[in-house]
């Protein structure tokens, strides 16, 4: 293994899994921002403001809008009206998005992990 702290190797291998599950949905296809814009969503039980995601993500919020049309045309995220202010727009979960996120939180076989290390002889 590169990193020789077992607690960092296995989040290291847990986040491999997820990203390996995430590029093999052909549903799909999200950048590494859209995926921390869906988690920070579905993570955060709580409608979500362009200007708050931004904020949390460091973000511009024009690209943290780009990314949400985009969640929202794919069906991972859902628009609505603020009732406390019209003007203003949340984005909340969906069936869609919370299928997706089962999918690739679930367990996956280990792949067989080759050594980088040189043989002495």
């Amino acid at each position: 293994m590169i990193v020789d702290d077992h607690a960092k190797n296995v989040g290291l291998i847990h986040f491999y899994d997820i990203l390996r599950c995430v590029t093999d949905q052909s549903d799909f296809s999200l950048t590494i921002r859209q995926l921390a814009v869906v988690l920070t969503c579905y993570l955060f039980d709580e409608d979500h403001t362009v200007r708050g995601l931004a904020a949390r993500l460091g973000l511009a919020k024009t690209a943290v809008s780009r990314m949400l049309e985009h969640l929202v045309h794919e069906g991972l995220l859902e628009r609505h009206a603020d009732p406390r202010d019209r003007r203003s727009v949340l984005f909340g979960r969906t069936l869609t998005g919370n299928s997706f996120l089962e999918r690739i939180t679930r367990p996956m076989p280990q792949p067989a992990v080759r050594s980088h290390r040189r043989q002495r002889g």
